[in-house]
């Protein structure tokens, strides 16, 4: 057997504390995942992590390193880490530690070795869950080491409060049941699904005329997918789409949103944009971070490429949902028809004209 972790004494108010931030079962943020990719590559680890531990569960916010949206809690090595009195755990061996020897995760995949975590706290000090590093090899830490990691783990807080506080996003989360919430996320990406994605682009929308600030909307095509589906297999085909998915995300603002709405397609919500101008800056970054290197999966490096048709909305625009998307849709065959991999905006105010502006 393995040692499980005690309860903290202050069980119901931490759970609270946690479900308060409304993180549980978002889509990935490229807030959250800058911050887990620097601790991978800071500490040259094989995973690294920002976990949430709710009741029954261990969830990732972030995860690099490893294809797994959660684990139980009874096996989770964040559970000690919110009860260690230091706020920190590492462990250089997990295979010769008496309370995690036997532990699941251990013997078998991911098969840890070296684990070290900073506990992430609420901002009313209660502790949520915790910024972990692992690696498959026993590790040896400096002090340094260790208070870099609680270094990145009071960023991880920060931008926890910072994300609760995000207008659209938090307000959709905030208006969803639990059970609905998780339906609205896609399996394979964990980005908004379509449906999220209408809602939330519906929200935007809903704001939009009484706003000085205007917002651009997006669809993101994958060129030529299929024939990497077709010559690689749906394996290959969705490790594309997540590496797609989670480029696309560092290309965005924090306040931006990215949902995945077709089989190889994402549409992108640029929130307090204020010119075509700009989004077509932010867009072009986007297609750059999506395209500009191959994937390698499994000994075989796979193209990627992307297209992207956009229009932009000045503040005070009345819209719906279909309207906006059918535009979109129509500028994106006039990109692809001029030349795939580039990026192009209309300019949707009343006063510009209508031709499409391409990069």
């Amino acid at each position: 057997m393995f040692a499980h972790a005690p309860l903290p004494k202050d069980e119901a108010d931490r759970l609270q504390a946690l479900r308060s931030l409304n993180q549980l079962d978002t889509p990935l943020e490229e807030r959250f995942e800058r911050i887990t990719r620097i601790a991978r590559r800071l500490f040259q680890t094989d995973i690294a992590a920002l976990s949430l531990l709710d009741g029954d569960r261990q969830w990732f916010k972030s995860i690099q390193g490893l294809d797994i949206a959660e684990t139980g809690r009874d096996v989770a090595f964040c559970a000690h880490t919110i009860v260690a009195e230091s706020g920190l755990l590492y462990v250089p061996d997990a295979s010769k530690d008496d309370r995690f020897a036997q532990n699941p995760l251990v013997t078998g995949e991911p098969g840890i070795s070296m684990y070290a975590g900073a506990v992430v706290r609420a901002a009313d000090g209660k502790s949520i869950g915790s910024l972990c590093v692992i690696d498959r090899n026993a590790r040896e830490f400096a002090a340094e080491d260790l208070e870099l990691l609680r270094d990145l783990a009071a960023i991880a807080e920060s931008e926890l409060c910072a994300a609760s506080a995000c207008s659209v996003q938090a307000s959709l989360v905030e208006n969803m049941m639990d059970e609905q919430q998780t339906r609205l996320i896609d399996d394979l990406t964990r980005l908004w699904n379509r449906e999220g994605g209408r809602r939330a682009l519906a929200e935007h929308l809903l704001r939009l005329p009484a706003s000085s600030e205007g917002v651009a909307v997006a669809v993101l095509d994958l060129d030529r997918f299929k024939i990497t589906n077709d010559s690689h297999g749906h394996d290959a085909g969705d490790a594309v789409l997540c590496e797609a998915a989670r480029r696309m995300l560092s290309g965005l603002r924090d306040a931006d949103l990215a949902a995945r709405t077709g089989g190889d397609e994402f549409t992108i919500v640029l929130g307090g944009c204020d010119s075509p101008d700009r989004a077509r800056a932010v867009l072009n970054r986007v297609r750059s971070k999506v395209s500009d290197s191959g994937f390698s999966h499994k000994g075989s490096v796979l193209p990627i490429s992307a297209s992207i048709g956009a229009v932009w909305l000045p503040g005070g625009t009345t819209a719906s949902v279909d309207e906006v998307l059918g535009r979109v849709e129509a500028e994106l065959h006039r990109c692809k028809q001029a030349g795939r991999g580039r990026v192009s905006v209309l300019d949707a105010s009343p006063d510009a004209a209508r031709a499409p502006q391409a990069a």
